[in-house]
């Protein structure tokens, strides 16, 4: 003979809803950390970028600004303000008489990657130019 089984409405939660409930607000909490992860390592890069682009800046306007600017290459760093970033500068000549070609290259490592951020302009001999281009 069988049983029936009676409903109390007032009887509260079965386990079975508790454990199903507590699986599904578990993965909503590990959906929100990694979201909040991905944004702090995404915002961690922007600041890298935005550094790296202010350096680069910073360091190619100090180079044309010199009025002795040759043929060479150099390296190095942006001292223990910026330990992470560092720079290869090389300036070589094009075929055009007075016209230098600047090439900059910022390079940083973030999270076991190398990164690096490239800018690359021309710079005019004021002797042979005139005055008036610069």
């Amino acid at each position: 003979m069988a049983v029936p089984i009676r409903y109390d409405p007032r009887a509260g939660f079965s386990l079975i809803e508790l454990v199903v409930s507590l699986a599904i607000f578990s993965i909503g909490v590990l959906a929100c950390v990694e979201l909040y992860t991905t944004a702090f390592r995404s915002t961690s890069d922007s600041l890298d970028y935005t550094q790296a682009v202010f350096l680069a800046d910073g360091l190619l306007e100090e180079t044309m600004m010199d009025d002795f600017l040759m043929v060479s290459t150099d390296s190095g760093d942006f001292g223990t303000s910026y330990p992470r970033h560092f720079w290869e500068l090389e300036v070589e000549e094009t075929d055009q008489d007075g016209l230098l070609k600047i090439h900059l290259v910022v390079t940083w490592t973030a999270r076991d990657i190398q990164k690096q951020y490239e800018l690359t302009t021309l710079h005019a001999d004021r002797e042979i130019f005139g005055a008036s281009l610069l």
